[in-house]
């Protein structure tokens, strides 16, 4: 009966996720196939240490893992340029220049290019110029024009677009207007709810919804619908799709049907912050993705974001290279493989250490970490 209802749910699934099945010893096929189609079931074992799953058409093969040219980072000793990562030039170290200017430093920002920023406002990237802007009249041209801030920076490369702050002007007749006054940066999962934010990323809670600045979630506080709403980290309890609701902090719903009045800031291309119309993507398995949300952040703690980051480990952004921040981050990108092959008796199963093994080639499962125990074990036993 239960092998009737796994084939029923992945038929289901098929049309988001390849079906997938252990591998079985008498398959007919050389020890180093890890991967192979029949009736529509994909077959799959991962690979030994060293090696990772090359697709080869019908068939994948474990072959082994090509060491790549890695580039030194900022800071590294050096002989040439070559040796350096892109932008970055040996003077002995890779340096990047940041002019004469003493207030500035270099670093690595999140779309891995390097860039300069100022030491003293290393975790604000948006600051607004609101030199002159005292009245309700002048603020209301500042919001519907694209003013030049103080300072524009990007965020660090285990970062993210943070807390926005708000100034105001306040008419008696007009009611209140609001403007973007600051954005910090933030790491993955460090602001509480209630903050006003760039990327719901930056949210303990992983979630966000659109709000007004003054926290209401509908009647714009100016009478003529001048303001913008933004988003605003809060804990999801409950979705109720058919009616288009979510229950959030316990004790509110809200209303997420249609597009909301946005401002987006782009990081990538200009500081230009643009209005826009957004609707809000409820995604699929919303508080499975919760869960492994928080199962990720536990893991990738901000403290261990700021410790990748002090020890210059830039080759895996989301994760730094830790097996489990892997498996986490991996699920909570691809909610609907947890629920098909993720187990909670069985965590180190052959087709969740495939899957990782896919994504990030020196995944090592714990199976053969655990192997690697045992055979150390026995080593020393037998000297």
């Amino acid at each position: 009966m239960n092998n009737i209802i796994f084939l029923i749910f992945l038929l289901i699934s098929s049309s988001f996720s390849r079906p997938y099945q252990k591998m079985k010893k008498s398959h007919g096929y050389d020890d180093d196939i890890c991967e192979y189609a029949y009736s529509s079931i994909y077959y799959v074992k991962p690979c030994e240490e060293g090696y990772f799953c090359k697709d080869f058409g019908d068939l994948s093969k474990c072959k082994e893992i090509e060491t790549q040219f890695q580039g030194k980072v900022i800071g590294e000793t050096c002989s040439s340029d070559f040796e350096c990562e892109k932008d970055l030039e040996c003077q002995q170290t890779c340096t990047l220049s940041c002019g004469t200017n003493n207030n500035l430093e270099a670093y690595k920002t999140y779309s891995g290019n390097y860039g300069c920023r100022d030491k003293n406002e290393k975790n604000i990237l948006y600051k607004a110029d609101k030199t002159g802007i005292n009245s309700y009249a002048l603020m209301l041209s500042y919001i519907i024009s694209t003013p030049s801030p103080l300072l524009f920076q990007l965020p660090s490369f285990f970062q993210v677009p943070g807390k926005i702050t708000f100034f105001q002007q306040t008419d008696t007749v007009e009611g209140t207007i609001y403007a973007i006054d600051t954005i910090e940066s933030a790491y993955i999962g460090s602001l509480d709810d209630g903050t006003f934010v760039m990327n719901e990323m930056a949210c303990k809670s992983g979630f966000a919804l659109y709000f007004y600045p003054n926290g209401n979630d509908r009647i714009d506080p100016s009478k003529n619908n001048n303001n913008r709403m933004y988003l605003k980290c809060v804990t999801l309890n409950d979705v109720n799709t058919e009616k288009n609701y979510v229950k959030y902090d316990e004790k509110y719903f809200y209303d997420y049907n249609g597009n909301f009045r946005t401002k987006i800031l782009d990081y990538d291309i200009t500081y230009d912050i643009t209005n826009t119309q957004q609707g809000i993507n409820i995604p699929q398995y919303p508080l499975i993705k919760k869960e492994l949300f928080s199962k990720y952040i536990g893991v990738f703690t901000p403290t261990k974001q700021a410790e990748c980051e002090n020890e210059k480990k830039f080759l895996e952004q989301h994760t730094c290279e830790d097996s489990e921040a892997r498996k986490w981050y991996y699920f909570y990108q691809n909610p609907e493989e947890y629920v098909l092959y993720y187990d909670e008796e069985e965590k180190d199963n052959d087709i969740m250490n495939f899957l990782l093994q896919k994504e990030y080639k020196t995944f090592i499962s714990g199976q053969f970490l655990y192997m690697k125990f045992l055979i150390s074990i026995a080593i020393l036993l037998f000297l």
